[in-house]
């Protein structure tokens, strides 16, 4: 019970932000994967130990009592994707505890889907001790992959011979030993990693990695050997702003490897962030670095060396199954990367900047069309462009009608343009609209809808204008259910 007691201090010490209005024993069932009983004999123990103080009440909220840690704690943590209030925050709070633990005895499990940054934390966690003090500046980061090795037809059991030699390409006492795919040790090694992870004084930090994929008796007796698990999400179970944020930064460091500026559409933006990734993080450097090689060398004898333009034609054809999940996250999508943008990196900056297409235009066709030309010249085929400018109109009537100034709102003025009855069966679409709705409509959208439906009857020959098949519109139907909804709330 000692050692899981230093475990929950430790958790508690690198998260004082997060409990500095106390805490319940609920708090720290998940993130410490321990039952509630024994959480609550721990917090007893810490309060007559005077580390922890407690309020009586439904339930019982305990307070830490020591002072707060090192300002620095945070620190290279901050480097880490999702850490604050984003998906990755519980992994690195454990990742914290680890580190912070006495004498290096703590060791952790770390548990995800390849690519999905294991590696990486691994040696995050390094710098962290490193930064903390707790190890020297040039103590050893030792990372080893079973695969590798197994490959070869070999076993670790002569590395593991050689961990505390200092002659040895392997020694690692004084630092951090990473070792991947541990599910896949023989036998006769596994024992060996179950003895080191269960000394108390073997001088250096032991973190080991599997696939979520384990299970049964392997997984059972891994999880009674390491006492911290980390469960790593994949890219899939990530916000698009977080994997956004990876985008960012995988061009960034293209941009500063090649020195030249990096400009980008939406569209391949989009496809970034929602074609799937069977390799998370991984797959979705290499697939941006893969492109950035085949637009520097497309473009290495073009005058002009300052900047490279990708585009969806430079990526492999999975790229473009991104936008088979476009309807599905077109509003959250659209937030992070709206229409008629495009996206600059640049070699000597890690963020980037969006220059806007600054045309006003006509007609929503003409929007479209241009949307289409630049998917055409992206290699897509007929039927993907129809879907996604399908997808796209409601977004374009909106934008088409917020771009209508307000001096503009003249009836006489409209009718010049526009046919008079069709002008009439607008206002009899929106006011029938408007009492199903409950909802009052500017007069932009009046104006739009009549010079679309005028583009629209100039271009195909003519159009019947008639409220109830507009009424069946998929903007209706959506409107009318969260109004349905809205009422059974209310």
């Amino acid at each position: 019970m000692k050692r899981n007691k230093e475990i929950v201090y430790q958790y508690l010490q690198a998260n004082q932000d997060e409990f500095e209005n106390g805490f319940t024993t609920a708090d720290l069932v998940t993130p410490l994967s321990m039952q509630r009983t024994n959480l609550s004999t721990i917090l007893n123990q810490l309060v007559s130990e005077n580390r922890l103080s407690k309020k009586a009440g439904r339930p019982v909220l305990y307070f830490i009592k020591q002072e707060g840690m090192s300002e620095q704690v945070e620190s290279v943590f901050e480097q880490v994707i999702g850490g604050k209030k984003g998906s990755m925050e519980n992994v690195l709070s454990l990742a914290k505890a680890t580190i912070l633990y006495p004498q290096k005895s703590l060791s952790a499990l770390m548990i995800g889907q390849d690519g999905t940054g294991k590696g990486y934390l691994a040696e995050t966690m390094h710098r962290f001790a490193q930064e903390q003090g707790l190890i020297a500046e040039n103590a050893p980061f030792v990372s080893l992959d079973v695969k590798d090795f197994l490959l070869q037809g070999e076993g670790l059991g002569e590395v593991f011979s050689q961990l505390r030699k200092k002659t040895s390409k392997y020694f690692v006492d004084g630092g951090l030993l990473f070792i991947e795919n541990i599910d896949l040790l023989r036998i006769d090694d596994r024992s060996e990693i179950f003895e080191l992870a269960a000394e108390d004084d073997r001088g250096f930090y032991l973190i080991c990695a599997i696939s979520d994929q384990v299970s049964g008796e392997m997984r059972k007796r891994l999880d009674g050997v390491f006492p911290v698990k980390m469960n790593f999400p994949s890219l899939e179970q990530r916000p698009l702003s977080e994997r956004f944020a990876f985008i960012q930064i995988f061009f960034a460091q293209e941009a500063s490897r090649m020195k030249r500026t990096i400009r980008i559409n939406s569209e391949v933006l989009r496809c970034l962030l929602l074609y799937p990734c069977e390799q998370n993080v991984a797959q979705l450097k290499r697939d941006i670095q893969m492109a950035c090689a085949n637009a520097f060398m497309r473009d290495i004898n073009r005058h002009s060396k300052a900047k490279v333009s990708i585009f969806l034609s430079d990526f492999s054809t999975d790229i473009r199954k991104g936008f088979l999940f476009y309807s599905a996250k077109r509003e959250e999508l659209e937030a992070i990367i709206p229409d008629q943008y495009d996206y600059i990196f640049q070699k000597d900056s890690q963020t980037f900047k969006r220059e806007h297409d600054h045309k006003v235009y006509t007609s929503i066709y003409e929007a479209m069309e241009k949307r289409a030309e630049a998917l055409q010249k992206d290699g897509l085929d007929n039927q993907t462009i129809a879907g996604i400018l399908s997808d796209s109109l409601e977004a374009n009537l909106e934008r088409f009608s917020h771009q209508i100034k307000p001096e503009q709102f003249e009836r006489s003025s409209l009718s010049k343009v526009v046919p008079e009855w069709l002008i009439i069966e607008v206002e009899g679409f929106i006011e029938e609209l408007s009492r199903t709705l409950d909802t009052v409509y500017s007069s932009s959208i009046l104006y739009a809808m009549s010079l679309h439906l005028t583009s629209s009857i100039n271009r195909g020959g003519g159009v019947e204008v008639r409220p109830y098949q507009m009424l069946k519109s998929p903007v209706y139907r959506r409107n009318r259910h969260r109004n349905i909804r809205q009422q059974s709330l209310s």
